[in-house]
């Protein structure tokens, strides 16, 4: 379900980029309207940008601005913060420390995109003011944040996250389901994650946890007993960023006709995992 909405500024909280607070607190240089800065113009600058939970692919989580220094640090006030809790109540799930402590919000193109425990929204990094939400009927948004794919010559950009076992892709402009994405818009995963897919090109890769976001902390896809059966192996894999189509999965535990198999003394790769 999505909704178009604006931010409302009764519901501002305080704290300083702290994520175990339940509110989002964004702060800009107070310097920045005495020089004249057109804030739409950094919005709009690729440098202004952090468009995956690493801002790249090096994982380097390394800004190049440079408004922010020992020099003006002191300077910075509170522009608007972002209630993620309702008025009306509080988000729930299965562990009170997973709903979204960690998340990092990216920006792309001056629109800030996040994960917010039952719902993932779409704000003006500017003003706070939201776009637009897609609310979860069951489970949660991934704890960590979104991924941001640009999309190709047969799909528009899209907006990834984790929730229970299941990829979801949206419209980035709209925050609705993209349908032409897996069956209505996810794709079902083997074995859940409930961190951020890393775009590269066309590929969603992901890695593999024993539980998705909003999920009890058990692992009955793991919990084989040694000669009870053949377990479901925790692989990282890649999807198709268009189709949600497995592309690959990687053996970090060899198959009997991968390369290595014979390192594993006494086959203990199929006897003893």
């Amino acid at each position: 379900m999505t909704h178009a909405a604006n931010v409302d500024r009764g519901r501002e909280g305080v704290g300083l980029f702290s994520f175990r607070s339940p509110v989002l607190v964004i702060c800009l240089l107070a310097w920045m309207a005495t020089v004249g800065l057109d804030t739409h113009a950094v919005a709009q600058n690729s440098d202004a940008d952090w468009p995956t939970y690493n801002r790249d692919l090096a994982g380097t989580r390394y800004s190049p601005l440079t408004d922010i220094s020992p020099d003006t640090v002191s300077q910075l006030e509170e522009a608007w913060s972002y209630r993620f809790h309702p008025d009306d109540g509080f988000i729930e799930g299965p562990s009170p420390a997973e709903l979204f402590q960690q998340v990092t919000p990216i920006v792309v193109d001056g629109i800030m995109y996040l994960a917010a425990g039952n719902r993932v929204v779409a704000l003006q990094a500017e003003t706070g003011e939201e776009i637009w939400r897609h609310e979860l009927t069951d489970g949660l948004a991934s704890f960590r944040g979104v991924a941001y794919w640009p999309g190709n010559e047969g799909s528009g950009a899209r907006i990834f996250f984790t929730s229970l076992n299941k990829v979801i892709a949206l419209n980035a402009e709209t925050g609705e389901r993209d349908l032409a994405f897996g069956t209505g818009g996810k794709a079902t995963l083997r074995v859940p994650y409930n961190g951020v897919p890393v775009v590269y090109q066309d590929i969603l890769v992901l890695g593999s946890n024993v539980f998705g976001p909003g999920q009890r902390h058990i692992a009955p896809h793991l919990n084989r007993p040694r000669g009870g059966g053949a377990p479901t192996y925790p692989y990282p894999r890649a999807l198709d960023a268009g189709t949600g189509t497995l592309r690959w999965e990687f053996h970090t535990i060899p198959q009997e006709s991968d390369f290595g198999t014979q390192t594993w003394g006494a086959e203990s790769c199929t006897t003893s995992l």
